[in-house]
Parts: structure tokens; C-alpha cells; sequence
């Protein structure tokens, strides 16, 4: 009984001839089998429910499917229960439970585990683990060829040489600097390991994929279209020149009716595929073939979104950088075209006068179009004091501009004041991160006891960051039970409300709010709910309009999607999308004079600095003007 019932869960997840593929009743026999104990369904149940495979998102439920099978020891258990207890956007964030997870699976030799939990360790120098524990995590990971548990290694006994007394760091690890950020905030438990894929899994690949597109973009596409993009994207990536699909293979299996979303496109992309592989034989791989063709999927619904490799997933699961540094840039695809949002205050891109809605054309000589977000990260980042080429295009210039910078540590400063005289004082946030609203809660009780007379909180060149924080910022200046932000997507069960819960002491100080047009995201959020509460007077220029969440949804072969899920409005119904916030007042900066052969380097206001920022003079003016 028992093994029939994970055999129909494997039946209905898949789809086999005669068998539709039915993700919600592959959940329930999953369920019944996980219910006797058997392990596999488990951990099934519970990623299904983790990332809304098919089923709504359920991460209680799936955190106690992991915890069963983790309980007995499973190590994929344990290692699934410690990563998504670093999920950032559930309430049950819990590094300490994590790393505790994680290093049952460590000490059983799961080199992940082993890299995760090292890496941890470092990120939160946790009491309950010894150093040199940790050390010896790394280095086990570092044999198995990690390499990003070598630059941690080599953190970890630069920090505390102790922990290393009796290792030697793998041979070739450069010097490293410190790491000045924990684990990414999207972990997810790891998808089954990658490598060549059979046929029934390059199909089961793009059924999940067709699947989650198709049920979780927040953007509704014909069937019929997301189907031909794909097959079309597939015919280009084996023959650039143009080979025409018969088209007897489609309107054959159905492919052609309109709201078709069974069974029908996956046999018109199997008869797709097989038709390819006839022509052109061992010229193509069936994994390069679905890769490109889910790839051409997430071109047509998700112009935000992109299909991420699997090398790549692995990189955005890891922020351990050690030795290495970046530009300081927060970059989005916009209309096809890689794009900055912002970049990072006194960054080498900053210093070098780029600027938010910049285009860069290629990377180190090589061209951005069609690369991926996380390809092109990855190609920014680098060795400390290493350099890359940018080719850059401005709104206003007909040439592009080649920029070359050094890649430093980049270390995100969250929160910075002064105060400006007369009872006013200054508050800049330049990114949402863990510290946030601790750093500003700090900040906000020294102006008060002082009697401070009026904030001018600079949201300027704020990329965004961590959703929670931006929401608790908000909450702070906001009456308890006031709307901060709502979400909407197509599936209902995602949609989130944010009110405000801590009548914080501060819903009663003057402010005005400063934007520019690279304040975006979780920025967008503050401004957005302050400005329509009437809360505070928001100035400067149009933001930049980014306003959806995405979110990285793991695929079957550890490759995966960052999907548009949903679309964030403010507490008045505003949706800000492409569109910004436009500020009460309007006060432009200072344009740079153009500069030929290059970005005009902008002689640009410095927080807090009053001479040289006519914004910040022009809110100093309203702030007076109220007291």
C-alpha cells in the first residue's frame, strides 16, 4: 500500500502517456505515503509546499515534512529544515535552528551542509560552535572542489587563527578580506544534483516549468504563445540561421487550441524536441535544448524575470565573497536591457558619475543582450583591486561611454545621521539590510531625546533590500493599524497586507522624505506609505517605478527561475510599477555638464552636507516652515 501510494505521487508529478500531470493530487498521495514515515514523500510534501510546486505555498506545513524526515536522520531532510529556515520572507527565519540543522548534516560529510554551516558560522560567529569546528566543515567542503568554501576558509583563519592552528587552507587561496554579509535571504534546500538529464526528466524539466509560468507569473500568457516561444527559442539555439519547425508537429498534438494547459504542450514540445534531435543529432544536448526553451518562455511572460543556470543558482545561494569585491551597482532587466537602479554610495560605480537608468552594452568587451541578471553579476564581481571594463548608454547621449574600474569590498552602509541645527537632523538609509531598523530605532531615540524639531530621511539612490526591513521602517512612523503596502498576484494564496503593528513614538515628528530617481523597491515602499497617509512631504524626482516581487523559484534539475509573482500597491491602491513615485515637491539635481569620452562625474550632494545639496536645503526650508 504504502509503496503504491509514492508510486502515484511520482505518476501524477511527472505525467506518464495516459496519466495527466496533476501536481495537486500527487501532493495528497505524497501525503498519505509521508504519513506512514516514508521518507521520500516527506521531503516531497514538503518541497512541493515550500515553493508552491502546483499547490499553494505552505511553509509551515513543508517545514514540518522536512523536520520528520530530518528527525530520522535523513540528510537531505536536515539539510532542506536548515535552509529554509533562512528564508527571509517567512516568519520562521531562525538562523540559530538553521545552523543547528545543518551541522547534523555537516558532520555526517554533506559537503553543502558542510559549506552552509561553516559559512553560518562566520556569517553569525554563533555561540554552541567551536571555530575550529567550523573550520573543519569548510575544509572538508574545500576538498570536495567548493571553492567558494575556500575563500570562507581562508576568512575564518584570518579572523581567528586559532580555529586553524592545526590545517593548513587549501594551496592557491588568496588573502582575504572580511565578510561582511551573512547568507543569501532566498535560500532554498537544494534541488537534486545536476548533471546529464534523460529524456523523461528533460521532460518533467520543462513540464515544471511550462507549470510554474503558466500558474505563478503575475501576468497572464496565452498557452498557445508560451509553447511556440519555446520550441522557437529551442530552433535557435541549434541552428541560428532559421530552421522552420514542421507544422504538422504542433496542430498533431493539439498545441494550437487556445487555453490548452495539459498534457498538449508537453507532447508538441516532446515531438518538438525529437524532431530536433533527429536533424541535428548529437549537435544538441536534450538539457542545453530545454534550458533554451524555458529560457524563451520567461522572455515572453516575465520581462523582469529570467531563466538562471545552474551555475548561477549556485552563486546567488552563496554571498560568501571573501576576496572578492564588485562596482557597488543594483541592476534590474528593463525593456530587454540590463539597467541600474542605483549605485551604492561611494562605490566605484558612484565615483566613476554612474548613474540610476543607465545601460550598460557590454561587460569586459562582451555584449548583455540576452545575458542573464545573474550572469552579468557575476561578471561584475571579481578579485579585490581587479578591474573591468563597462560600455554604457544615457538617456540624452547619442555615443556610448567605456568606463574602467577596480572592483573593492562593497559594505553596504544601512543607516547614517547628523543633525543640521535648529532641532532638525538628518537620516540616510542607503539600503535595507538585517541592521536596519536597529540602527535606526538607535538613531531615532538619540533625536528624541535631544527634541528633535523635524527628520529629513534620505531615501536617495536606495536600491531596496530586505522586504521586512523596508516594512518595519514604515511601521515605525505610522500609526498602528494604518496600511503600509499590499500585494496582489494572479494566486490569491501569496497575496500579502503589511499594516502597521508598533505605534512607534514617531508618527508625530515633522519629515520630509528625499527621492531621486534610483530610490526604488522596499524605498519605494516607505516613500509610497508616507506620502499617502500624508505622513510626511516627499521631494525630489520621480523615482524609479519598481514595483513587483520576484521570487527564486528552484527547478527540478538545480537550475531556476527569478518569476514576477506579484505586484506591490500602496495603502491608496497606487500601483508604482514602471510609473515611480511622483514627490509633492519636485526639485531637480544638479545636471553634469557633458564630458566628451566619457560620464560626467557629477559634483553631487554628500549626505548631511547642506552647501552642496540643494534638495536637502529646499527640505530644510519646509521643516522650518512647520515649527
Amino acid at each position: 500500500m504504502l509503496g503504491a501510494q509514492l508510486l502515484l505521487g511520482g505518476l501524477y508529478y511527472d505525467g506518464v502517456e495516459g496519466v495527466p500531470a496533476d501536481r495537486a493530487e500527487a501532493a495528497r498521495w505524497y501525503d498519505r505515503a509521508a504519513g506512514q514515515g516514508e521518507i521520500h514523500a516527506q521531503l516531497m510534501a514538503g518541497w512541493m509546499r515550500y515553493i508552491g510546486d502546483g499547490i499553494p505555498r505552505d511553509a509551515a506545513t513543508a517545514l514540518r515534512w522536512f523536520r520528520r524526515a530530518a528527525e530520522q536522520g535523513n540528510v537531505q531532510g536536515q539539510v532542506m529544515l536548515g535552509t529554509a529556515y533562512l528564508e527571509d520572507h517567512t516568519p520562521y527565519r531562525n538562523p540559530e535552528e538553521a545552523l543547528a540543522w545543518l551541522a547534523r548534516a555537516a558532520e555526517r560529510g554533506d559537503t553543502g551542509a558542510q559549506f552552509l554551516a561553516g559559512s553560518l558560522f562566520l556569517a553569525m560567529q554563533a555561540p554552541g560552535v567551536e571555530p575550529a569546528q567550523a573550520a573543519r566543515w569548510l575544509q572538508g567542503a574545500a576538498r570536495q572542489g567548493r571553492s567558494e568554501a575556500s575563500k570562507a576558509l581562508a576568512v575564518l583563519c584570518k579572523d581567528i587563527p586559532d580555529a586553524c592552528a592545526d590545517r593548513i587552507a587549501p594551496s592557491g587561496t588568496p588573502p582575504a578580506g572580511r565578510v561582511v554579509s551573512s547568507l543569501p535571504t532566498t535560500a532554498r534546500p537544494d534541488s537534486p544534483p545536476a548533471g546529464a538529464l534523460d529524456p523523461r526528466s528533460v521532460l518533467a524539466l520543462f513540464s515544471q516549468a511550462f507549470s510554474l509560468i503558466q500558474s505563478s507569473s503575475v501576468d497572464a500568457v496565452d498557452p498557445q504563445i508560451l509553447l511556440h516561444a519555446a520550441i522557437h527559442a529551442m530552433l535557435q539555439r541549434v541552428d541560428p540561421q532559421g530552421a522552420v519547425m514542421p507544422s504538422d508537429i504542433l496542430t498533431a498534438t493539439g498545441a494550437g487550441q487556445a487555453g490548452g494547459g495539459g498534457p498538449e504542450p508537453l507532447k508538441a514540445f516532446a515531438a518538438a524536441l525529437a524532431w530536433i534531435q533527429a536533424r541535428y543529432g548529437s549537435a544538441v544536448r536534450p538539457e542545453d535544448a530545454v534550458h533554451a526553451a524555458i529560457r524563451g518562455m520567461m522572455e515572453k511572460a516575465d520581462p523582469h524575470g529570467s531563466f538562471i543556470p545552474t551555475t548561477e543558482m549556485k552563486e546567488l545561494r552563496s554571498e560568501i565573497r571573501a576576496d572578492f569585491g564588485g562596482i557597488g551597482v543594483e541592476l534590474i532587466r528593463q525593456a530587454g536591457e540590463l539597467t541600474v537602479v542605483a549605485p551604492s554610495d561611494g562605490g566605484p560605480a558612484d565615483r566613476a558619475g554612474i548613474r540610476s537608468g543607465d545601460r550598460i552594452l557590454r561587460i569586459g568587451g562582451e555584449s548583455t543582450a540576452g545575458m542573464t541578471l545573474g550572469s552579468a553579476v557575476a561578471k561584475l564581481r571579481g578579485p579585490t583591486g581587479s578591474q573591468v571594463t563597462l560600455s554604457l548608454s544615457r538617456a540624452g547621449r547619442a555615443d556610448t561611454v567605456d568606463v574602467r574600474l577596480q572592483r573593492e569590498p562593497i559594505e553596504l552602509k544601512s543607516v547614517q545621521s547628523q543633525p543640521l541645527g535648529d532641532g532638525m537632523h538628518y537620516i540616510r538609509i542607503g539600503s535595507f539590510t538585517e541592521q536596519t531598523l536597529q540602527d535606526l530605532q538607535q538613531e531615532l531615540q538619540r533625536i528624541q531625546a535631544d527634541g528633535g524639531a523635524g527628520l529629513v530621511m534620505d531615501l536617495r539612490n536606495n536600491g531596496g533590500g530586505l522586504l521586512k526591513q523596508a516594512v518595519a521602517v514604515s511601521d515605525i512612523f505610522l500609526d498602528a493599524g494604518q496600511l503600509i503596502a499590499y500585494t496582489k498576484g494572479r494566486r490569491k494564496n501569496p497575496d500579502l497586507r503589511f499594516v502597521a503593528e508598533h505605534a512607534g513614538g514617531f508618527s508625530k515628528l515633522p519629515m520630509v522624505v528625499l527621492v531621486n530617481h534610483g530610490t526604488a523597491s522596499g524605498a519605494e515602499i516607505v516613500a509610497a506609505a508616507l506620502q499617502d497617509w500624508k505622513r510626511a512631504v516627499i521631494l525630489g524626482e520621480p523615482t524609479f517605478g519598481r514595483g513587483s516581487i520576484q521570487t527564486l523559484i528552484p527547478l527540478s534539475d538545480g537550475s531556476g527561475l527569478l518569476l514576477t509573482t506579484a505586484k506591490f500597491f500602496t495603502p491608496l491602491g497606487r500601483y508604482i510599477g514602471e510609473v515611480g513615485i511622483t514627490p509633492d515637491v519636485v526639485v531637480k539635481e544638479p545636471q553634469p555638464e557633458s564630458t566628451p569620452g566619457g560620464l560626467a562625474r557629477l559634483s553631487r550632494w554628500k549626505p548631511g552636507d547642506v552647501a552642496s545639496d540643494r534638495q536637502l536645503q529646499h527640505a530644510m526650508v519646509i521643516l522650518r516652515s512647520r515649527n
